[in-house]
């Protein structure tokens, strides 16, 4: 989404890429981005993680 990526972007400093960030870094700044509220955090990184990680694994699967 463009507009997401657009926001994200704003929050990356002057010295930095988006090359520079992994997609943790990148998801994490997309909360912020958003002001997701510290108690929605928790469960939302915990989600997140588990879709990461089923995708690695998928796409080791895969090969």
């Amino acid at each position: 989404n463009r507009r997401v990526m657009e926001r994200v972007m704003s929050t990356i400093a002057e010295d930095e890429t988006l090359d520079d960030l992994d997609a943790g870094d990148v998801f994490t700044r997309c909360l912020d981005a958003f002001e997701v509220p510290d108690e929605d955090r928790v469960e939302l990184t915990v989600s997140y993680n588990e879709i990461i990680k089923d995708l690695r694994e998928e796409d080791v699967n895969a090969e």
